[in-house]
């Protein structure tokens, strides 16, 4: 079994990655170490085989290391679906509590709660969960930002755990699986206005770059 900290780096290493190299400066920001400290255990990680890992590119998942990663993302998203759906945390807290149970549970508990939860397939924000053989369903989605005025989507997931970010979505009723249709786009980045449950809401452009949606052909 792998240890807190290295899986801690796969899952970073995974949501940076974008099927690319990730630097090594960006795994640094991305989990508060330094430099040096990162390239030493990216080091160990390649030595294990869990990462190619070069000076100059950076790191990259393997087959491996990618398996390892899905096994740590499914326990999370479980986690973050039972702590908001079964114990009633809010939707801004569950990210950073399910961060600390997820190395702790044994896979019986991740059973259970996958059987309990219904066999989701999605968590709170709309993330996909990765199903026990760490596959992940994949959508066709596109940002708030790049639907044009008139058209309409089904938000899908949300960009990001920012709590504050996560609060005003939910004080907008911005939620997953809402309706919402763009009234109206401010030139040079500016706001964007939609309709949602029948008012409108004003929204600046990067937080309608975090509100990930289904568009839905009004043809």
């Amino acid at each position: 079994m792998l240890n807190e900290s290295i899986e801690n780096y796969l899952k970073a290493i995974y949501g940076l990655s974008n099927n690319d190299y990730v630097s090594t400066n960006e795994i640094a920001e991305k989990l508060a170490a330094s430099p040096s400290s990162v390239s030493k255990t990216l080091k160990k990680l390649s030595d294990s085989g869990y990462v190619y890992y070069t000076s100059h590119k950076g790191v990259k998942l393997t087959e491996s290391g990618l398996a390892e990663s899905m096994k740590i993302l499914r326990r999370h998203r479980l986690l973050e679906l039972f702590l908001h759906n079964v114990l009633g945390y809010d939707w801004d807290e569950i990210h950073d509590e399910a961060c600390v149970l997820e190395h702790h549970i044994s896979n019986k508990f991740e059973d259970a709660i996958d059987k309990y939860l219904g066999y989701p397939n999605r968590d709170p924000h709309g993330d996909p969960i990765p199903n026990k053989n760490g596959e992940l369903s994949h959508y066709e989605t596109k940002p708030v930002s790049e639907l044009e005025v008139g058209n309409e989507g089904k938000i899908f997931r949300i960009k990001g755990n920012d709590p504050e970010l996560l609060k005003y979505l939910s004080k907008n009723n911005l939620l997953p699986d809402k309706i919402v249709r763009i009234i109206r786009k401010e030139p040079f980045e500016g706001s964007v206005v939609l309709e949602n449950d029948g008012k409108n809401t004003v929204i600046g452009m990067e937080v309608a770059k975090s509100i990930l949606i289904l568009e839905i052909n009004n043809n």
